[in-house]
This record gives C-alpha cells, structure tokens and sequence, in this order.
C-alpha cells in the first residue's frame, strides 16, 4: 500500500495532484491510498467522483511507503497534519518537488527528514524533466502508455476555452469541423462552454467538460490533440497532453504565440485560425500519421517524459496480473418506485445465448431478479440523509468498477446516463450498450441527456406499438431499433381468479385492477380512493391495488371492503385475470395491454421528467383499443368504469385480439447486446 500526499494546505491542485498520481499507479497494479483529509470541502462532483476509489481513513491502514508532491512548496500546518496524524509515517518517504538548485533539494530533503523523524529522499523532477509542461504543477506529469485505438477513423479532441465559445462564428466552423469525412471531431471545453455548445442544435460532435472524464480516459479516445486558447490549462490537460505524445499521437499547437511548442515540446505549430484548422487536420496531419507516430517515438523529450522514467526512480515496476474472468454481460436497470425498465431487462437477458448475465441494481429490483434466476449486485438508492447529492452514485460507481470488467459487455437501461455508467465504461473500457425508451416528452430538455449517448457502442431503442410515437430521438449506425419488449403469457387466469377469491375468501363475479402507479411520477391516491368508492357500489366485485413491494400505500384504501391492496413484481398476472384494469401508461403497462389483450382505462401520469404518457394513450383510443381519463377527470373515470362493466370491456377484448400488432423485439434486443459482447472476443 502506497500513501500518497501533498505537503500543502488541502485545495483542488493538491487533490488533482494526487488523484492523478494514484490513478497511474493503479493502473500499474499498485493499491495507493490517499487521505481523505485531502479533498477540499468545495471538490466539484467530477473530483469526488475521481478521488473515490483512493480516499480512505488512514488510521486503520499501515502503508508500506509515503510518496509526497510538490514539497518545494511545503507548508508547515500540512506537516503537522502528517506527523501528528493517526497513521505512523512509513520508513520509507520519498518527495518530489522542483529544485533551482542542489542546495535547496538538500534542504527540502533535511527539512523533511527532522519533521518527520525519518530518512526522506528528496528527487528533483527538474533532473527528470529538462522542461515542465507547466509552470507551477504538483503533479508529477509524465505520460502512461495507451491502450490501442479499436476504431480505424481517426478521433481530433480539440481544446476550446470558454471564452472562445462566445465568439459567433465559432459554433459554425466546429459544425464545419463535424462533417469531415477524414476523421471524427470532439471537444473538450472549461467551464460554461459544454452547455454553451449544448445550447447549439446544430453541432452534434461529442462534447467533453475539461473534468467530466479522467485523462487517461481522454487520451485513451483520441488520435489527434489540438490546443487553443493561451497554454495548457492545467494539470489535467497536461496529463492528456503527455499521453498522446508519449503513445505517438500528434499534440497540435493552435495557441495564441504557439505556447506549447515555446516550451521545446515535440508538438506540431497548428493554424491559429479556427477557420484553417480542417484543411490542415486534413492535408497535413491525418494522412501522416503513422510518420508522425514514429518521429515522436524516437524523441529524446518522449523517453524523459514516460512514466517508465518516473517509474524506474521511485522503483515501482507494473504488477498487473491478466484476469481470467470469463466476459459476463451486466444489466444495470434504473428504477424508483416502479419495476418497469428491471423487468424489460429481464426479458432480453433470458433470450441471450451466448454469455452469462448478471445484473446490479436498485434494491427495490433484485428479489425480483434474483427470482428470475440472475445474480444481483445490490446498488444505493438517493437519500436525503446523504450529505453531498452525489453521494449515492458515487458508491455505485466504486461498486460498478468493481463488477465490471474490460472483457464485459456493460448494458444500461434507463432515462438518464448516471456519471457512475459513464464513468464505468470509460475507465473500464467495456463495450457499452443503452437500452432507452423514445417517446420522449414534447419540449423536454433532451441535450444533457442525449450527449452522453456518445460513451456507449450501441444504442437499443424498443419500439412503441403504432407509427407515430416512433421518432428518433438521435441518428448514427450505433442506433438501433426493436419491436416492443413485451412479457409473454403468464399463468393461467382462472387459475388466477380462482387462487384470488380462496386468497380473500370471498366469491367474486368481476375483477378490476388498478395500477396507477405513484412516487416521485405522481400522487394518485385521490384516483385510487375514487375507484376504491365505485367499486363498493357494486356487488360481487373485487377491486386489488397493485403496488409495488415497499411501496408507501395511503391508510384510507385499507378501508374499503371490495378493495384489497396487493403487494407484487408481477402485475401481468392479475391484469391478465381481471375484466379490466385502470392503469398508468408506462411502455410496460401499455404494451402488456395491448399484446395481452387487457381492456383498459388510462390514466396517464403528466410529470415533466417522465415519457409522453398521454400521447402514447390516444394513439391506443384512437384505434379503438382502449379508453382514456386524465387524472382529474373524476366524473369521466366513473362514466367509464360503469361502462366497462356493462359490455365495454368485452368490445375491446375483441378488438385488441384482432389488432395487427409488432413482432416483440425480446430476442432481436438480445441479438444486438450478443453482438456488440462478441465484437470483443
């Protein structure tokens, strides 16, 4: 175990500093541990994120060595927290810093030594590194090897500060930029500049923020680096700028008074105009590359500058083991209150073939899969007890990276990509697939969400039953489409009926199931009483609540004595038995109705964040294969709930059983995953 530390007061240098440090020797093998003391209470969540895996309370641990940053800039009180901390300081120490001359390393080393009553080996980077990438780094900044490119067009990241964003013909020549046929753009940018670009429809290149992703992660996507602006913003940047240099990949130099290259940096001096930099990318660079390659591997700057060099001082050889693991496919479904993308899941994984399958997700979900037979890795739900909004994902992505490995195949179901599947996938480099729903809402906010489409291989789209909900929500190769992901027949429904009236010791002539979902979607008790009140006017009629289990169930529905409350994971059963059911509009819900033959009245829930529940109802009314209520149609749910009883619900099980429906897409969704898994053998 290696501590690692920065002799100065907490701050997001210092932090960054150390992270990146720690993510190099971990990726070596090597298990470095950082003070949690360490991350500044003011760490943006992309640091929080990074910082996870390495921060730890230090007084149970006992590291074999301590590894200090940037001690030619010491500060006293961060010494104090070193020596008279809860963790004895290693006997060996050894400390990097930048030296103007002998003499002042020796005092560093001196310093060190008396403060923390052990022999401290001071090295100069300076000695190492004729030149530092920048000024000022606490960060020993020396380049990893890249893992190789899998895709044959080339990737250009270009580097763009904020400011640059605001500049109007900007957004024009990067959209000029993505339509090259030469190779494929992204962009990196600082602070407000992502949204910036996301406020753009015309510009559908991959925008990175300058933290969203590590740099390792970074380097590992591009074959071209191109900086604009003034310098190397940072030590971030210049981390990405070491590894594209030290892997042969070519750094072009587009600041203002060519900054990098001024540093004796074996970069290319690029067109200062944005406007010039297609033509030059195009003519100049792409076709060379492999010439490029090895010019930069035969330069004296690449062999001082590889982490071997800094490696081989600190004497900290690689100790990766290969994995044996056979590759899985893992499921992640995201879910609250409802089950709906957990059970779509479970429907593609039992039509796949060719590799195993595990899932990690929510608590509410795993009896569920577990009953389906799949292993389950339990993730953490949000709380308010957390301290930091983030808090809960960022567990989950400690717990991810641990589940999933580079040979595995990482399948995300959801509507919103979490910074933990992002970062899983990018750090672990596994092929990623999301399964996401199309029928988004009119108007809502889809460009924060949608951009992070560019982290995964491939995207499965389920269709929607009738033409008109099926609109692409983004174009390429990597999407998709498959006929709906729809439940096959399950148990018998007189069966059903039967086992419900000896359950409830009660006869019942009708059964009506209602299943309006709740939670942070939306409050429907007042619907769910209103039904419970129609159904005591009638004799010899059963009304159940579905709920899910756990789920909060309001006190007054337990009143009622034609209604019981039914607590379950598979609502398809009893829907299937009932004469009808009033339900939500969710995909599963809807599709099970349909392709099941279900009569029903629904009642679309209407929260901003959800699918366009409402129009995915009419498409169904209109075809006259259901009926809808919004939720404060309460005279209108009655007139309906009346009807259904006396003949409607038998008109409509007739016409659904003679609707010409799609092909369900359960098998072709497990073709598409099956295939994506196999492309990495």
């Amino acid at each position: 175990m290696i501590w690692l530390d920065c002799p100065q007061e907490p701050s997001l240098k210092t932090c960054d500093a150390v992270v990146l440090l720690a993510q190099q020797l971990a990726r070596l093998g090597h298990d470095p541990v950082i003070d949690e003391r360490m991350l500044p209470e003011e760490a943006d969540a992309p640091r929080r994120y990074e910082a996870a895996p390495f921060l730890a309370d230090l007084g149970s641990l006992e590291p074999e060595r301590l590894i200090l940053l940037g001690v030619d800039d010491l500060a006293l009180s961060a010494l104090d927290r070193l020596r008279f901390g809860p963790t004895p300081i290693p006997e060996r120490v050894d400390a990097l810093g930048r030296f103007p001359s002998r003499q002042s390393q020796i005092d560093a080393e001196t310093r060190l030594s008396y403060a923390l009553s052990r022999d401290v080996r001071a090295i100069n980077l300076d000695l190492l590194q004729e030149t530092p990438l920048i000024d000022g780094a606490a960060s020993p900044v020396f380049g990893e090897t890249l893992p190789p490119r899998r895709d044959q067009r080339p990737v250009v990241q270009v580097y763009l500060e904020a400011e640059e964003i605001d500049e109007p013909t900007v957004i024009a020549f990067l959209e000029a930029l993505s339509f090259s046929d030469t190779f494929t753009l992204e962009v990196i940018v600082a602070g407000a500049g992502k949204s910036a670009i996301g406020r753009s429809r015309a510009l559908g290149v991959s925008v990175y923020g300058y933290s969203e992703l590590p740099p390792f992660e970074l380097s590992a996507r591009a074959d071209v680096l191109v900086f604009r602006g003034t310098t190397v913003p940072g030590e971030r940047m210049a981390q990405h700028l070491a590894n594209m240099l030290i892997n042969g990949r070519p750094v072009i130099d587009c600041t203002e008074a060519r900054a990098i290259a001024g540093n004796g940096l074996p970069v290319l001096a690029g067109p200062g105009e944005l406007a010039a930099l297609q033509s030059y990318l195009e003519k100049t660079v792409i076709p060379n590359l492999s010439e490029i390659r090895d010019t930069l591997q035969r330069s004296p700057w690449v062999a001082k500058n590889a982490f071997p060099t800094l490696g081989a001082t600190l004497g900290l050889d690689a100790v990766r083991t290969s994995s044996e693991e056979q590759p899985e496919i893992v499921f992640m479904p995201t879910n609250g209150n409802g089950l709906g993308h957990a059970r779509r899941t479970l429907l593609i994984a039992e039509k796949l073939s060719t590799q195993p399958a595990r899932f990690a997700a929510f608590p509410s979900c795993v009896p569920m899969i577990n009953r389906a037979g799949f292993a389950c890795d339990p993730l953490v739900s949000r709380s308010t007890e957390h301290v930091h909004p983030s808090a809960n994902d960022i567990l989950n992505y400690l717990r991810l990276r641990r589940i999933v490995g580079p040979r595995d195949t990482f399948v995300f179901d959801g509507g919103y990509v979490f910074d933990s599947v992002m970062r899983t996938l990018a750090e672990t480099r596994a092929a990623g697939v999301w399964i996401r729903r199309g029928l988004w809402r009119s108007g809502q906010k889809r460009s924060a969400t949608l951009e992070r489409e560019k982290i995964f291989d491939r995207v499965i789209v389920p269709e929607e039953a009738f033409d008109e909900l099926n609109e692409p929500l983004s174009f390429g190769g990597h999407i998709r489409t498959v006929g709906p992901v729809v439940a096959t027949d399950e148990g018998d429904p007189g069966a059903v009926r039967s086992d419900l009236s000896h359950r409830f010791d009660r006869p019942f002539d009708h059964l009506v199931v209602s299943m309006l979902g709740g939670g942070e979607a939306s409050d429907r008790t007042a619907n769910t009483m209103h039904l419970a009140a129609l159904a005591e006017r009638r004799e010899g009629l059963l009304h159940l609540v579905v709920a899910w289990p756990g789920a909060v169930v309001a006190p007054g529905l337990f009143g009622w004595s034609n209604t019981r409350i039914v607590q379950t994971q598979n609502a398809l059963a009893l829907a299937r038995a009932a004469d009808f059911v009033v339900s939500a509009v969710g995909y599963n819900g809807f599709h099970e109705c349909l392709f099941h033959a279900i009569p029903a009245i629904f009642v679309p829930q209407i929260a901003p964040f959800m699918d366009d529940q409402e129009r995915r109802a009419r498409a169904a009314v209109e075809r006259g294969l259901a009926d809808i209520a919004m939720p404060g149609e309460m005279a209108l749910i009655e007139r309906q709930f009346d009807a259904m009883l006396e003949g409607r619900a038998d008109h409509l099980r007739s016409a659904l059983q003679a609707a010409d429906l799609r092909e369900r897409g359960n098998a072709a969704a497990a073709r598409l995953i099956e295939e994506v898994a196999d492309a990495r053998k």
